[in-house]
């Protein structure tokens, strides 16, 4: 029991009653209105949703609703939190905080937007900041980014890649570019045998009329095309990419067949946004993908998804091509706003986005208890 004010507080573990997980998502959604961001990202809200049975749940009840609502991952790593907005002030989300941190000392919270509450919570129960994520953003016309004779081919020299492999957690290498997040990365799972029924999608150089410049072939310009995902076999080879770009993230990396499902059963999902970048052999074949980029649209605003390079692939502008491409994929659809998000300390990303017409409109924190282990202070 929380005391007067509050009824109880509840930790559930896996799929909830679907009148309290219901409860759960209009909470989720009034909260993201009355503040105008998130507090609850995606992951999270999809395992909300399909009742994933790995997650933990803490129900802050207040007069028999729903006040508030925390869900920890199933790994016991990272958390997020929301409080109705006619329910703060009253004690709930530092109840909620200590509770997580009654079985999960080493819990890590994300707050979405910085937001002051968010900052006055976590300093009244001793946590602090240990990682921030940006979002960054382009109001600018697309076409001035894109450069097209370029798209879809790697240079020689330099240049930035996205996520790379070899870079250590929120760390990237001087030519590493972490693109965008969308979340958790464990080993490739065995696709399901049940696909959705989509009209042949044969390997490609792309539905990108500008990818190969007038008088180049593939080979000479670099070694790769760009084909379009398909669902029906692609679902094992974007997650053995992703896992081998990301394999030092502690969210992206950890993404598997089922995580990839749940995106795809979004609206919003379309299989001519996710793009892979395939090795061309002298015979003309495509090998394996050493790169994607994922696009999404809702409603007005595009997003660079993910940006994924393979390590091996590393210092032949791969994940600046990639980039270019997801870039000309959302003009093609008419979109002029873009979207992706980016580690805080990733200072070569930032600097090359910021070249590209972005800027930082948002940040997003994590918290964390200190830790005698790890030399964090409160």
């Amino acid at each position: 029991m929380l005391g007067v004010e509050h009824e109880a507080l509840q930790q559930l573990v896996g799929a909830l009653e679907p009148s309290v997980r219901q409860q759960a998502l209009d909470l989720v959604r009034q909260v993201h209105e009355h503040d105008g961001v998130e507090a609850i990202s995606e992951a999270p809200r999809l395992a909300l949703g399909d009742g994933d049975p790995a997650v933990t749940h803490i129900l802050a009840w207040k007069n028999g609703r729903l006040a508030g609502y925390s869900q920890r991952d199933a790994e016991g790593i990272s958390a997020e939190l929301a409080v109705a907005p006619g329910a703060r002030r009253l004690g709930l989300a530092k109840a909620i905080v200590r509770t997580l941190a009654t079985d999960t000392p080493k819990v890590r919270l994300w707050a979405h937007g910085d937001l002051g509450a968010a900052r006055m919570v976590a300093d009244s129960v001793g946590m602090v900041a240990v990682r921030e994520l940006r979002e960054m953003t382009s109001d600018r016309t697309l076409r001035q980014a894109a450069a097209p004779a370029a798209l879809g081919f790697a240079e020689p020299g330099g240049g930035f890649q996205p996520q790379v492999a070899t870079a250590t957690a929120g760390r990237q290498s001087e030519d590493a570019h972490d693109a965008v997040v969308a979340d958790p990365a464990r080993p490739a799972d065995p696709a399901p045998s049940v696909a959705p029924t989509l009209p042949d999608a044969p390997a490609r150089p792309g539905a990108l009329a500008a990818l190969t410049a007038p008088g180049r072939s593939a080979e000479a310009a670099g070694g790769f095309v760009i084909r379009q995902f398909d669902p029906r076999v692609d679902r094992g080879v974007w997650i053995e990419l992703n896992a081998a770009a990301f394999a030092s993230h502690p969210e992206q990396g950890k993404l598997k067949v089922a995580d990839l499902d749940r995106r795809m059963a979004e609206s919003w999902f379309d299989p001519a946004g996710l793009l892979f970048a395939a090795p061309v052999a002298p015979n003309g074949s495509l090998g394996s993908p050493i790169g994607y980029v994922w696009t999404k649209i809702v409603g007005v605003i595009g997003e660079i998804y993910a940006i994924g390079v393979h390590p091996q692939a590393q210092g032949r502008r791969l994940g600046t091509n990639l980039l270019n491409a997801g870039l000309a994929r959302l003009e093609e659809q008419g979109v002029t706003e873009v979207r992706l998000f980016v580690e805080a300390d990733n200072v070569p990303a930032i600097a090359a986005y910021r070249r590209q017409g972005f800027a930082v409109t948002r940040r997003d924190i994590q918290y964390a208890f200190p830790q005698p282990s790890d030399g964090l202070r409160a």
